[in-house]
């Protein structure tokens, strides 16, 4: 009997573990679920949905979703703001009843649930319609009034919704600038009246100034100026006709920007046109719009050729340098570097070793003096620089491959500055005049006065 009645208490415990385990645990998401959706105000899939209309006293938005992007009909045709418009939907989709205010909806004008109330409706792809009228915030401005347009009931739920119910038609419009992707980009001319400035990306991803000048470009500078002009969102949208640019002084423009992608092809131009407090106007040739950004980002697209040229004076990696000749007016050395030691001496003729710390440094100190002014010209006269007869000349090289050819020219006590010309790049540059008296060193303290 001790048996039975223990097999009938596990049973009964078998019974209310299966009732707990299936009732309380596997079931409590699915009743979560229920009340969340029995507190909704609509219940809707929102991937289903694909258009939402906001009307408004002062505006009518039609939103359509084409894809996996929105879009604007109304009052404008134009790329949506995607978070923007996604928020909405969000709120919408989540509104809560969160308490019954009047059964009967009587007095909804007290409620601010009169004719020009923001009215939200969405419609799925099955043509099903879920509409919000959005009236006044409650005392403790948390709440919302709003009221189903077939219901007469006036509830409350939460008034960020309303809130984003009554932003204004820009912030539901896309308001980027340009449509690229900055790594995309292997062309860019800026124009700027009369001159002309085209950058181009070489096999190597890095930018190279093709025109007025060939040089190698800056490219976190010009990294930088792309990025700012991508990042950068439209402050305001005039949608002028053509025949009303003159207005923004966009019909006879002298600045613009032309963008390439890898396709070669032009994605679209940027016109500057006129100013007007802080902001410029703009006009998107692609998107046929004029807006607004900031002047700031303006002037960052119509850059001066020294910004966007590469200012290293050298085109070598330090540690690979492994040679390098020394001259003073009439007299050379060379020197040379140990791989297993890193250790520098001159070879010939005595074999000494040389002062290692200070060879280092030279080679350093040059490699990192970056070009104040640059000299341009097919022919410059060299002479008129001081590199007749060079104040030093520096013959920099790796494995037997000359790197640099350097040669440090006269001061100019105009801007106390100096020349230093670059024969290898067949360019000449002015730098800080401090190179000189960190680089211009007695050979005797170049040595240390050791044979090998």
């Amino acid at each position: 009997m001790k048996f039975k009645g223990t097999y009938i208490i596990a049973v009964v415990f078998l019974v209310f573990f299966a009732y707990v385990y299936f009732y309380e645990v596997l079931g409590e998401p699915e009743r979560r679920q229920r009340e969340i959706d029995e507190a909704r105000i609509h219940l809707f899939k929102k991937e289903d949905i694909t258009r939402i209309i906001l009307t408004r006293a002062d505006v009518t938005i039609s939103m359509v979703k084409k894809g996996s992007d929105w879009v604007l009909e109304e009052p404008v045709k134009y790329a949506g703001d995607f978070q923007n418009i996604e928020q909405l939907l969000d709120l919408f989709h989540n509104a809560n009843n969160e308490a019954m205010v009047a059964e009967s909806g009587e007095n909804p004008g007290n409620y601010g649930l009169n004719s020009d109330a923001p009215n939200l409706t969405v419609i799925d792809r099955e043509g099903n319609k879920f509409s919000l009228m959005v009236g006044n915030e409650n005392p403790t401005k948390q709440l919302a009034y709003v009221k189903l347009s077939e219901n007469p009931r006036i509830f409350l739920t939460t008034s960020i919704l309303r809130s984003k119910a009554l932003e204004p038609l820009i912030n539901f419009r896309d308001k980027t600038t340009v449509d690229f992707e900055v790594d995309d980009l292997i062309k860019v001319i800026f124009y700027e009246k009369d001159i002309q400035y085209i950058i181009e990306k070489d096999g190597e991803d890095n930018w190279q100034i093709t025109k007025p000048v060939k040089h190698k470009g800056d490219n976190s500078r010009i990294f930088a100026i792309l990025s700012r002009i991508k990042t950068q969102s439209i402050v305001k949208f005039n949608d002028a006709a053509p025949e009303e640019y003159k207005n923004y002084g966009l019909d006879d423009v002298s600045a613009w920007v032309e963008f390439f992608d890898k396709s070669t092809e032009v994605i679209t131009r940027l016109y500057f046109g006129d100013r007007i407090q802080g902001n410029q106007y703009v006009r998107n040739e692609a998107k046929n719009t004029v807006f607004e950004i900031d002047t700031m980002t303006v002037s960052w697209l119509s850059p001066a050729l020294f910004d966007i040229r590469n200012k290293e004076v050298v085109s070598y990696e330090i540690d690979e340098i492994d040679g390098i000749e020394i001259t003073y007016g009439d007299k050379s050395f060379k020197f040379q570097k140990e791989s297993n030691t890193n250790t520098w001496y001159i070879p010939s003729p005595e074999n000494e070793i040389a002062n290692s710390p200070k060879i280092r440094d030279i080679v350093k100190d040059i490699y990192w003096t970056r070009a104040e002014v640059f000299i341009d010209g097919k022919n410059p006269n060299i002479n008129q620089y001081g590199f007749k007869t060079p104040i030093a000349e520096f013959r920099i090289s790796s494995n037997g491959v000359e790197k640099a050819h350097v040669q440090l020219g006269k001061l100019d006590n105009k801007d106390n500055k100096q020349y230093l010309f670059n024969k290898t790049m067949n360019q000449i540059f002015k730098i800080r005049h401090g190179l000189q008296d960190a680089i211009v060193i007695s050979m005797d303290d170049l040595l240390q006065k050791v044979k090998r």
